[in-house]
């Protein structure tokens, strides 16, 4: 069984975690809206 402190732990972790994905997931956002502008003009004529 957790004690609190392990607990405080892994909810810290698990969000770092969750915040990590979020960055990664804006990234490829970026990066697919780049890729569309650069790599396929015809879409924005």
């Amino acid at each position: 069984m957790l004690n609190v402190s392990e607990h405080k732990l892994n909810v810290e972790a698990i969000i770092k975690n969750i915040n990590t994905i979020s960055l990664e997931l804006e990234k490829m956002k970026v990066m697919s809206i780049f890729n569309n502008i650069y790599c396929k003009p015809e879409l924005f004529q």
